[in-house]
């Protein structure tokens, strides 16, 4: 019971009888329950209420809920073309191309609608430019309003200026109000599940959800809907009843005729056994793509044999399971324009329609006429923008169940291929989540743990706070697989690396200089190595970047999958050595590097700062590096053990037996004086990204009666499996010799210059540039060549000193008479007086007695191979001068 004192205090405290005084003392509670309290005659409630309209800005604020909005305007009586509604659907997982998002255009009277795939959001406005301007044309109606989400793709000024220009009024929804712009939202949905249907019942990769969206608005304009009663939304909007008699379900299996062109001999096959994915816009065809070869293209000739998707087993589950193929071809229809022998006029080769603005009326209105649709939208082509992206996106053949994986791995056996099928490409997840639910992601997240113990025992960070006016980089994982020559996993590997581009130079990085290896001091190293029959080693440095230590202050966020104590919650890792990532991170690791091999007695070669060299009495050690990863070689096993044993006490190494593998070379050592290099892997992956399968085997690479033209896909290839160099050096009486030739005039009239410079025989750097000048005569090209011969002769000279304590003169090998005469003799003419610099320098050089120079005849010059399209027997000849051999 309550004691009297306290009913009257509560009673007395009750100004008259105030409703809002009650409402406040009571929780809060609604105006309903305190009259029903107070009705009920509860003690020390007051009887009558006053002041019953108050209001609470308390429970405004604490009780706010959202609002259902008001439409932006009453969408009664519309006509086409009168409101237009639009929204962007994304990002989704990268699709070919690299489009990442949808933007739909939907009008709202026929609910008509055409979906755009886009690579970035700032591309919408161009794309409803473009679509406006052709829509206008094919209805003869303007545009009266435009509806959107208020998205900043939608703002920009320039957008919004043109809208204005073109007298379309913008509107917008208000900030989390999506049900204003309803209609594009349900578009979205209602068309995303008939594609994502679509997609699963074909049983294709979710990579083609691209097309799979635009299949499915080209159908939802044939279909009924419950705005446009008994007609569908392509009758309304043009007035032409669709005819159905194209219509194919996504990804169904058809056979398609193979032309003439395609055809490499009358016993291959007459068809391709395709997958449907897309109709062509603005012709009578569908748009297809061949799993076994990773190829789109466009046809009419083709024969649908089955009333389902057989890419799998009907009576079996669709697998969800992945599996990569190599690709055997790239696209048909990629790169420069080809000249095959004219197809048969069903065949429509894929190319993007003309702009609107520059094609008459009578042409749209033909185009309408012919056809049960009209062209009111851009070619898959060009939309996915083919032809501008590189072949290397289609590298992997993405292949959804049994049956259709069997077909495939029929045709790309190991025996087809070259490699085994465990060199397929493989999916690497982008971030740290993904490798949770990945395959192999337990090897993945292995390898994470793996570096993050890495990085605290060698001590690279510490926990700090971010002091006031400085902020923490960011960071991300990348995952990567290294491979063997052969194609096979060897390592599974994870690196903590830094957004070094958000570094603030001056602030957080200084200098950021470090050298780059060269290869041709690696084939200088191996020649000197086979010479003397030296062994050979190969070594890699664990976390090689963590050794450097760094002088700038950096705060890196924590990384994901890193356990943080509770004392350093809300603190940052402030770096105490280079990580990958910074600016300055491979500079600070080179100069850790000098350090530690200055300790052990070794010099830097003033001519290539990733090669040091150490003599002592008779012996000689030789050791090649490219960030982490290094060769050795050395006149003795014991100074060879002495250097691992010196190195193993500073760094973390991991040895080879012997050399087997590097970036990407495989070396072969069958006798202690040879050496066998070549790129199989690589050499194959080009293969399979830039030739198609009418590409037949040549001995030679171009063909010597025939230009190269930005017009011409060069079809035929040369040997697959590549060449072989041979590294097998032999006493001869000029150490270092250097082929140099040019040819006059090319493309822009400007000269290319070749050489190739051999160390005993054996080819050790080689290159094929355009000259920067045009050259008057083709002695100007050739003296040019020359002297940038002449520099990188000197070069390898001096580098070779280095080496071996030898001086080897080099010698310039030119077939222009005139090029040498006027080098020797101090002579110049008309023609040759602007190229000054490069005649002293030679000039120089050769009165010097740094350089010699003959002339060589053209048949006998080596350079020619740069320079030059050669016929079968000069090709072969050059070769096997040069100690390489292409296998049969």
């Amino acid at each position: 019971m309550v004691p009297p004192s306290v009913v009257e205090s509560f009673n007395t405290s009750l100004k008259d009888s105030d409703a809002l005084l009650c409402h406040r003392r009571l929780g809060h509670i609604s105006l309903k329950r305190i009259i029903k309290m107070c009705a009920s005659g509860q003690s020390g409630l007051p009887k009558v209420l006053t002041n019953k309209d108050f209001v609470c800005e308390d429970c405004l604020a604490s009780k706010s809920k959202r609002q259902r909005g008001l439409r932006l305007s009453k969408d009664e009586k519309l006509h086409p073309m009168h409101t237009m509604v639009s929204d962007v659907l994304g990002p989704f997982t990268e699709g070919f191309s690299g489009v990442k998002y949808l933007v739909v255009f939907c009008d709202l009277a026929s609910t008509y609608s055409e979906g755009f795939l886009l690579k970035k959001k700032d591309e919408v406005s161009l794309n409803f430019q473009q679509y406006i301007e052709r829509m206008e044309r094919l209805t003869g109606k303007k545009l009266k309003c435009f509806r959107t989400e208020g998205g900043g793709e939608f703002m920009s000024k320039n957008f919004l200026g043109w809208l204005g220009d073109k007298g379309i009024e913008h509107q917008h929804s208000m900030p989390y109000k999506p049900e204003q712009n309803g209609a594009a939202e349900h578009l979205h949905r209602t068309v995303g599940e008939i594609a994502w249907t679509a997609l699963i019942a074909s049983n294709l990769p979710t990579k083609f959800w691209g097309y799979a969206y635009l299949w499915g608005y080209f159908t939802h304009n044939r279909i009924v809907n419950l705005l446009t009663g008994d007609k569908t939304p392509l009758e309304l909007m043009f007035n032409k009843k669709p005819l159905f008699d194209r219509l194919r379900s996504f990804g169904e299996v058809a056979f398609v005729h193979k032309p003439d062109t395609y055809r490499s001999s009358k016993t291959d096959s007459r068809a391709w056994r395709c997958n449907l994915v897309g109709y062509v816009q603005g012709g009578k065809g569908w748009i297809f793509w061949v799993p076994t070869n990773n190829t789109f293209f466009e046809s009419l000739m083709a024969v649908f044999p089955y009333s389902t998707h057989p890419s799998t087993n009907p009576s079996e589950p669709v697998k969800s399971k992945l599996t990569l193929l190599p690709s055997l071809n790239k696209l048909l229809n990629n790169g420069p324009d080809p000249e095959p022998t004219p197809p048969g006029p069903d065949f429509v080769p894929a190319s993007p329609p003309p702009d609107p603005e520059h094609v008459p009326q009578h042409d749209f209105d033909k185009a309408i006429a012919q056809d049960d649709d009209p062209p009111v939208r851009q070619s898959i082509d060009k939309l996915l923008n083919t032809k501008d992206v590189s072949p290397m996106i289609f590298n992997a053949s993405l292949v959804l169940g049994s049956g259709q994986a069997e077909s495939v791995l029929a045709s790309q056996t190991p025996e087809a291929t070259g490699l085994p099928v465990a060199t397929c490409t493989q999916l690497m997840p982008w971030n740290y989540a993904r490798t949770v639910n990945c395959k192999d992601g337990d090897k993945w997240l292995d390898a994470v743990d793996v570096k993050l113990h890495n990085l605290w025992d060698m001590g690279v960070w510490h926990f700090e706070h971010v002091p006031p006016g400085r902020k923490q980089t960011d960071a991300r994982w990348l995952f990567d697989i290294k491979r063997n020559q052969d194609g096979s996993i060897k390592k599974y590997k994870a690196w903590y690396i830094v957004r070094g581009f958000s570094q603030i130079f001056g602030q957080d990085y200084h200098d950021t200089w470090a050298p780059t290896a060269t290869f041709a001091s690696l084939r200088m190293l191996l020649t000197i190595a086979a010479l003397n029959q030296w062994a050979v080693k190969s070594f890699d440095i664990t976390a090689a970047y963590l050794h450097g230590a760094i002088d700038e202050d950096v705060w890196v966020k924590v990384p994901d999958g890193m356990h943080v104590p509770e004392e350093h919650w809300g603190k940052s890792l402030k770096l105490d050595k280079g990580l990958y990532g910074t600016k300055q991170g491979g500079r600070c690791w080179w100069k850790h590097f000098v350090q530690v091999m200055e300790g052990i007695g070794f010099h830097v070669s003033f001519y290539d700062d990733s090669f040091y060299h150490m003599q002592r009495k008779c012996e000689t050690i030789l050791v090649w590096i490219h960030v982490d990863d290094g060769v050795v070689t050395a006149s003795s096993s014991a100074i060879l053990q002495e250097f691992r044993a010196a190195l193993e006490l500073k760094l973390k190494t991991t040895w080879d037996g012997h050399l087997h593998n590097i970036f990407g070379i495989k070396v072969e050592r069958p006798t202690p004086s040879k050496f066998i290099l070549s790129q199989p892997f690589l050499t194959q992956k080009i293969v399979n990204n830039f030739t198609t399968d009418t590409t037949l085997p040549r001995k030679i690479p171009i063909k010597d009666t025939n230009s190269l033209t930005l017009s011409r896909d060069k079809e035929d290839i040369i040997n697959p499996n590549g060449f072989f160099l041979i590294i097998e050096p032999k006493p001869a009486d000029k150490t270092i010799v250097t082929w140099v030739d040019a040819n006059w005039g090319g493309e822009f009239l400007r000269s290319t210059h070749g050489s190739i410079t051999t160390l005993l025989g054996c080819p050790i750097l080689w290159a094929s540039k355009q000259q920067a000048l045009v050259a008057t005569s083709t002695c100007h090209a050739k003296f040019m060549a020359l002297g940038w011969a002449a520099r990188h002769s000197v070069w390898l000279k001096e580098l070779y000193f280095d080496m071996t304590k030898h001086v080897a003169t080099p010698t310039l090998m030119c077939d222009n008479n005139a090029a040498v005469k006027i080098s020797k003799d101090n002579s110049a003419n008309k023609r040759t007086r602007h190229s000054e610099r490069e005649f002293f320098y030679v000039n120089e050089q050769i009165h010097r007695r740094r350089l010699d120079i003959e002339w060589v005849p053209s048949q006998e010059q080596l350079a020619n191979i740069m320079t030059k399209a050669l016929g079968p027997l000069p090709f072969e000849r050059i070769l096997a001068s040069l100690n390489m051999s292409s296998p049969e």
